[in-house]
């Protein structure tokens, strides 16, 4: 998939009212505003992991893709 293609779709997904409500209880899901020490390294890897699918999300739809590609 191009990468204008992914951006066009996530923004079309998750710009809507109901894809920011979902894109927000995935945030709190992934505990994504928070930075917490967790002592136990399976722990953190798995946090670390939902963490970071959010801020893939969120990279896809800031991203700044020029659109002659």
């Amino acid at each position: 998939m191009e990468k204008l293609e992914k951006k066009q779709l996530f923004c079309k997904v998750f710009a809507s009212e109901a894809g920011q409500l979902v894109l927000a209880e995935l945030e709190n899901f992934a505990k994504s505003n928070e930075a917490n020490f967790i002592p136990d390294p399976r722990l953190e890897s798995y946090i670390s992991g939902r963490r970071s699918v959010i801020c893939e999300i969120k990279h896809i739809m800031e991203e700044n893709i020029d659109e002659q590609q």
